[in-house]
């Protein structure tokens, strides 16, 4: 007669597997983390890529928003859509929404109908002139940002957020960095602030300073 299994031998079969199953989840959900970031920055490679083709066909112009890149014809829009990005429509068309709300659809800050989860200059109402003059010219400057990561604080604006972000660099590097605060002057009051022009250059001593002394100035009128 075939002997099966006994309770205690039962419990204690189930017992490993659920260890089994204790040890191997966090590697399992660790990997698909590695492996969605890994896509993440696979994308911003080739958007990269696409805006050195953009600067070449429009006499040097940078792109302000990979939503421009789709416009031109050069990457399709999927390329916009991270698999991190949990929100609805995607993080740099709700920022550009709270934008346009914010300040009367002054300039080009728009959303768009496909999801859009990389941030851009256009996204936060920045201008080429700004760009050009402010954020070009810095260290490791950049035009893209990957905000999927970060620990959400006050939304949308990922400038209230903190952690680390990705930055796609105009030379089509990508690098990791975190939301850095700096003394400026609000109603006449020094405080800690962060601008969104920051998330996209590395500050230099002198860029610090400018900004020092335009809030001071805007504070004082």
């Amino acid at each position: 007669m075939k002997k099966g299994f006994t309770l205690i031998e039962a419990l204690v079969t189930i017992g490993i597997i659920a260890l089994l199953a204790g040890i191997l989840l966090p590697v399992l959900v660790s990997s698909k983390r590695a492996a969605l970031r890994t896509d993440n920055i696979s994308k911003m490679h080739q958007l990269g890529l696409a805006a050195a083709m953009y600067q070449d066909r429009y006499e040097g112009a940078f792109p302000l928003s990979d939503t421009q890149l789709v416009d031109a014809g050069l990457v399709p829009r999927e390329l916009c859509d991270s698999n991190r990005d949990m929100t609805a429509t995607g993080i740099a068309n709700d920022l550009a929404k709270w934008t346009a709300k914010r300040y009367g659809n002054v300039g080009e800050a728009s959303s768009v109908p496909y999801k859009n989860s990389f941030v851009g200059p256009k996204e936060f109402n920045m201008g080429q002139e700004v760009f050009q003059n402010y954020v070009m010219t810095g260290p490791a400057s950049g035009w893209l940002i990957d905000a999927t990561e970060s620990d959400r604080g006050y939304w949308p604006t990922p400038t209230q957020w903190s952690g680390n972000y990705r930055r796609l660099c105009t030379d089509g590097s990508v690098v990791v960095r975190q939301y850095k605060d700096f003394d400026c002057y609000n109603d006449g009051k020094r405080q800690k602030c962060r601008m969104a022009a920051l998330l996209f250059v590395d500050p230099s001593p002198a860029f610090e300073e400018l900004q020092k002394s335009d809030d001071q100035q805007a504070s004082s009128q």
